[in-house]
């Protein structure tokens, strides 16, 4: 994607994606730790959350 001339444009877009990635990141972490605590609570965050693509991870500590 060419950005223009400015040469300091493609790190701030770098820095913006950046902060969304480690936010979005955290927070499912975040939830996945609240989940691990107590459990799913009648499998409700399973059936939302589709399985990772090739690797079988769920949010439920008993799979």
């Amino acid at each position: 994607m060419y950005l223009g001339t400015d040469p300091a444009l493609p790190s701030v877009y770098d820095t913006a994606l950046l902060g969304l990635l480690w936010s979005a990141l955290t927070g499912w972490l975040q939830g996945v730790a609240l989940v691990g605590v107590d459990g799913p609570g009648g499998g409700v965050p399973r059936r939302c959350t589709p399985r990772w693509p090739g690797g079988g991870w769920t949010l439920s500590a008993a799979s």
